[in-house]
């Protein structure tokens, strides 16, 4: 949240079963608005196939949260290529 503040877009990833306590923590932040990507928790116990979908879930996600979704910060011409 501390770079948030300072203008810095982020995304926070938390395990889907900490969910409602990452909720509590933006709002209780004052920041209800910030961006989370939910990953499976526990992951040890997926499959190197189901991880890999997983991943790529997560990071069209994460890009989205930051470049093109509704908390878009970043215009698409500053990310990386």
């Amino acid at each position: 949240m501390r770079l948030e503040k300072l203008g810095v877009p982020t995304v926070t990833f938390v395990a889907d079963w900490f969910m409602p306590l990452a909720e509590a923590a933006k709002k209780a932040g004052g920041m209800p608005d910030l961006p989370f990507v939910t990953v499976p928790y526990p992951f040890d116990t997926l499959s190197r196939a189901e991880v890999l979908l997983h991943a790529e879930r997560v990071l069209e996600e994460a890009v989205s949260a930051v470049a093109v979704g509704p908390y878009a910060r970043v215009s698409r011409k500053t990310l990386p290529s």
